[in-house]
């Protein structure tokens, strides 16, 4: 379903200009859905115990569509600052772990009290 998604705005995005009011909500439509395939295939890895499928990766440009999702959950009233690293070497990981937060495998952050 999610690839029938991500087409269908892929699609529209190839028949309109990058200057017309809705070609920036459609790129939104098409990232979100490549976040939820991401998601969906960590799902599977930690239910299933798939293997991963690490590719190179600029962290820069994976963080910065990272910051979108994040500016809309946080809200106005909060901000904070993105500094990319200029000369950042590329990592080979499976991008579908870049929203774990850091803490145990299954992304469960441990707390001491």
């Amino acid at each position: 379903m999610l690839s029938i998604i991500i087409g269908r705005a892929e699609l529209a995005l190839m028949k309109l200009q990058p200057s017309n009011l809705i070609h920036k909500d459609l790129r939104e439509i098409e990232a979100a859905g490549m976040r939820a395939a991401g998601l969906t295939r960590q799902l599977l890895t930690f239910a299933r115990k798939q293997t991963i499928a690490p590719v190179i990766l600029n962290l820069n440009h994976t963080i910065e569509s990272l910051l979108k999702m994040m500016r809309r959950l946080i809200g106005e009233n909060i901000g904070f600052l993105w500094k990319p690293s200029a000369d950042l070497w590329p990592v080979k990981m499976d991008p579908s772990q870049i929203d774990q937060p850091p803490g145990e495998p299954d992304g469960q952050c441990s707390r001491r009290h």
